[in-house]
């Protein structure tokens, strides 16, 4: 059985340890790498903080010659990324999601 790797990225402050942004990524290493859950705290949007993890990532030993990146995003941010040469799926594939029933 393949197994994926799991890889978080974050950056946080020297002296608090507050966490100012944090992503979760997982990639089998060969074909496909997809991100997760990208969040940064309120008073740290807008420093840049994207890019850095971004960059950080994509640079990474593991994950740099990945052929496709995938980002799960909400529809406010599409634009931010599209900056980065992501675009929306055009290509016929589509997200499934199956859900569990809330159990009483």
């Amino acid at each position: 059985m393949l197994k994926g790797t799991q890889y978080l990225f974050g950056v946080s402050e020297e002296d608090t340890g507050k966490l100012r942004v944090f992503t979760r990524v997982l990639s089998d290493r060969v074909y496909r790498t997809v991100v997760f859950d990208v969040v940064v705290h309120p008073e740290f949007r807008g420093q840049g903080l994207v890019r850095m993890i971004f960059d950080e990532m994509t640079s990474h030993p593991d994950l740099k010659d990945i052929e496709q990146l995938v980002l799960y995003c909400t529809e406010d941010v599409v634009g931010l990324y599209e900056k980065w040469d992501f675009t929306q799926n055009r290509d016929g594939t589509k997200i499934m999601i199956r859900k569990r029933p809330l159990r009483a």
